[in-house]
């Protein structure tokens, strides 16, 4: 089972997110802070993780590019959402390494099409890896 990550500040967007994830077959954990994702991102090894581009404690661009820098967690895929921005955010979100960029309100196939297609985008880019990342 695919494992994601999602992280946003707002209760009812993990939630709702987290609902439309386990109904298609994901495993989730959710995070409201940078801190909380940072401490569960080893202990839960996600596929993948969504993250709101504004949080009380930092902001997810600023999240991804500091994971594409990292040794163990440079491939993992990840999801921007925002309800926030101009036609600047897809481009902020690609620039920081985000493989997709949504708009809140997320529609569920919308979410759903963004994580099936991030996580097929890290397969054909890394077929053959089997280590786990710890």
């Amino acid at each position: 089972m695919q494992r994601i990550l999602v992280v946003d500040d707002s209760r009812e967007t993990r939630k709702l997110l987290r609902a439309v994830l386990e109904t298609d077959g994901y495993e989730v954990a959710v995070a409201g802070t940078v801190d909380e994702a940072v401490v569960l991102l080893p202990r839960f090894d996600p596929h993948l993780m969504v993250i709101d581009v504004r949080l009380p404690d930092g902001d997810g661009f600023g999240v991804a590019a500091q994971l594409r820098n990292h040794r163990v967690w440079r491939t993992l895929p990840i999801v921007a959402i925002s309800a926030y921005g101009e036609g600047s955010a897809e481009m902020e979100a690609r620039a920081a390494g985000c493989a997709r960029f949504l708009r809140k309100p997320i529609e569920p196939r919308d979410l759903l099409s963004a994580v099936r297609g991030a996580i097929a985008g890290m397969r054909a880019a890394r077929p053959l890896e089997q280590e786990r990342r710890v």
